[in-house]
């Protein structure tokens, strides 16, 4: 791959292909680019967004007009599914310190992003991780960097 969007096509395309994103991490440390570390972050802890499918009708019994596929992360500390709690096993989970840094950016209009942060592509879902990733203190990024991935 040669550019930018090779690299963010393949990823929408197989948001779990932890090569891809490790290979991308060295592209972008290879230009001094501080989404680098994100990106290795997001492949050694085998994280990848959630695509959810919202129909007119759920955003309706919220109070909005949503429809389509949005991409999103949830905050480990925080998030739920029907079946009971997102734990550290699921892909699409964030530890609730990098969380925090990212719910701002939501994009799905009126979501209050306290367990759940959607974005209107995986691409997107990727970007604003990396990008949050950088925010974190040095030595939690060293941490999340060293961490062995969930359900190995």
């Amino acid at each position: 791959m040669t550019s930018e969007l090779d690299f963010l096509t393949a990823l929408e395309a197989h948001p779990d292909d932890w090569q891809t994103l490790l290979v991308f991490s060295d592209w972008l440390r290879d230009r001094d680019d501080p989404r680098a570390d994100g990106y290795a972050a997001l492949a050694a802890l085998k994280r990848y967004p959630d695509g959810n499918a919202l129909t007119r009708e759920h955003g309706r019994s919220y109070g909005h007009d949503w429809e389509g596929t949005w991409f999103g992360w949830a905050n480990l500390g925080r998030a739920h599914y029907s079946r009971g709690p997102v734990t550290a096993r699921d892909p699409e989970a964030l530890p609730a310190d990098w969380y925090d840094l990212l719910k701002g950016d939501n994009r799905l209009p009126g979501w209050k992003a306290d367990a759940w942060c959607y974005f209107g592509s995986c691409a997107e879902a990727f970007e604003v991780a990396a990008r949050a990733f950088a925010q974190l203190p040095a030595a939690r990024r060293t941490e999340l960097l060293a961490t062995e991935p969930a359900g190995t």
